[in-house]
């Protein structure tokens, strides 16, 4: 018996470490109204107290999106479609990507958001927050994230505003999440390229970032 409940402590020590993304599901609420199509991810597996947090906090994000995509009006075509990109570890990680038409434009408009979240509390994680403190982490973020932007450029044809100095990861550090293996950064239509160049993502594999990760959050 004893031996059983230092097994279950075990057990239960693991998974707060690890995080307990690794018990959790996604599915999806979908919602539709005339042209509007709305797409919330629900997650379950949690503990009660962040299962709530992290729902409240997506279906806060979906609603937020419609606010900016259609600002009070009336637009013919209306979609946020959101997306599990991972659940690994202690981290939950989720992309949203929004379309609005409005009748008699030239063309649709988009959007993109990424939201990732620690799965042990709930609570919301920043760039900076994946990496350790007093380390060079920004200097090789920009560093993998030039060399990507020049392979666009010559390879798919990326356009930028500012084809001499690329911005600073800090210019948009909010606009990233996480795929298994990859950190991707992504600029938003019209932020730093044309709208002919959509809009970019630039996935980062960790291997070349490890050094820089906390130990939390260096694997997934």
């Amino acid at each position: 018996m004893r031996a059983f409940r230092v097994c279950v402590a075990g057990l239960t020590l693991f998974a707060w470490l690890t995080g307990v993304a690794f018990g959790a599901t996604v599915t999806y609420r979908k919602q539709v109204q005339g042209g509007k199509t709305l797409v919330t991810p629900v997650v379950r597996g949690l503990s009660a107290g962040v299962e709530e947090v992290v729902n409240e906090a997506l279906a806060a994000l979906v609603e937020d999106e419609v606010m900016a995509l259609a600002d009070e009006e009336d637009p013919q075509q209306l979609i946020v479609q959101g997306k599990a990109e991972l659940k690994r570890g202690a981290l939950l990680s989720f992309s949203f990507a929004g379309m609005v038409y409005f009748e008699g434009a030239a063309h649709p408009s988009s959007s993109m958001r990424g939201i990732t979240f620690d799965s042990r509390t709930g609570d919301e994680i920043l760039l900076e927050d994946l990496f350790l403190p007093g380390t060079d982490w920004r200097d090789a973020v920009n560093w993998l994230v030039s060399c990507e932007i020049d392979r666009q450029v010559e390879e798919e044809g990326l356009m930028v505003f500012d084809d001499e100095e690329y911005p600073d990861v800090l210019e948009y550090s909010d606009q990233f999440f996480l795929r298994p293996g990859e950190l991707v950064l992504f600029w938003t239509d019209t932020q730093f390229t044309p709208h002919a160049s959509g809009q970019p993502e630039f996935a980062l594999q960790i291997g070349d970032l490890e050094q820089y990760l906390r130990p939390e959050y260096s694997s997934w």
